[in-house]
């Protein structure tokens, strides 16, 4: 699934299968930020967000990395496009 940049707040339910979405490309998503939620109740079906591209050649990176995985019930982050990445902004788990 990749996310068009008009959304503001994205919920996944991995309920039948693990998910991959993709971020907007970095070029055109300056300033674009997101909510990204995991709503289903499955513990053993992330939703794995990756950068625009394939996942062998993304265009950016997420807090520095190629994916970043929402595994629990309810798990939540803010992304931010700041100066061609995303950052993770805030979340409701501990994430370092």
């Amino acid at each position: 699934m990749l996310l068009t940049g008009l959304e503001n707040i994205v919920e996944f339910s991995a309920s039948v299968e693990s998910l991959d979405v993709y971020l907007p490309p970095v070029a055109s998503s300056e300033g674009k930020r997101f909510k990204l939620i995991k709503t289903d109740i499955y513990k053993y079906r992330p939703v794995a967000i990756y950068p625009y591209g394939s996942t062998s050649n993304p265009d950016s990176t997420i807090n520095g990395g190629t994916v970043f995985y929402l595994n629990v019930p309810n798990e939540q982050i803010d992304v931010l496009c700041d100066d061609g990445e995303w950052l993770i902004i805030s979340s409701n788990f501990d994430i370092f």
